[in-house]
């Protein structure tokens, strides 16, 4: 959502990094007593992110303009306040579908930057062979947390440019 060519989806996903000491937002919106939420403002942009309190996922559930020095009935604040005074700020937040697709944009990311990473380790293991040299290193499992999955060594021997071995959960593969 974040990559969204929109003013206030930009500045909410600049607004609150990976780590809470980095977050920039500007502050509560008082009006909103019923859920908390983040004021974020870009241009004339108003915008109310909540915070999930278990996963710490920020979601920006509001947006709009701020408008007529906010007595205008179509401004932002007052949308907010008219949301809270009628107790509906929990139509809001995000639904079970909104969660699914969260866990699925979720497991992509991880799984995009997690075969990246192993093309880059790759290419420098090719460049250390092709310079002469000799290399090895573990392929890592897409959870850091768990051990990796393989190891591979290669050198510029004759042999190992025809034939990379790699040992993969437990198995001996050649590939030619």
């Amino acid at each position: 959502m974040p990559e969204l060519p929109h003013p206030i989806i930009r500045k909410a996903a600049a607004s609150f990094a990976h780590t809470a000491d980095a977050d920039n937002f500007v502050g509560t919106i008082t009006s909103s007593t019923e859920l908390r939420l983040f004021e974020i403002k870009a241009g004339q942009w108003r915008g109310g992110v909540w915070q999930d309190a278990e996963t710490k996922v920020n979601w920006l559930v509001v947006a709009g303009l701020a408008k007529g020095e906010h007595q205008d009935h179509d401004d932002f604040y007052m949308r907010v306040k008219r949301a809270n005074d009628g107790g509906v700020t929990d139509q809001w937040l995000p639904t079970e579908a909104d969660w699914r697709l969260l866990k699925q944009e979720t497991a992509a990311r991880l799984i995009t930057e997690w075969e990246l990473a192993l093309q880059s380790q790759m290419l420098d293991s090719v460049r250390v062979v092709q310079r002469g040299g000799t290399t090895s290193g573990a392929i890592r499992h897409v959870s850091t947390e768990r051990p990796p999955i393989g190891r591979f060594t290669s050198s510029n021997s004759s042999r190992s440019l025809r034939s990379l071995e790699a040992t993969c959960s437990g198995r001996r593969r050649s590939a030619r």
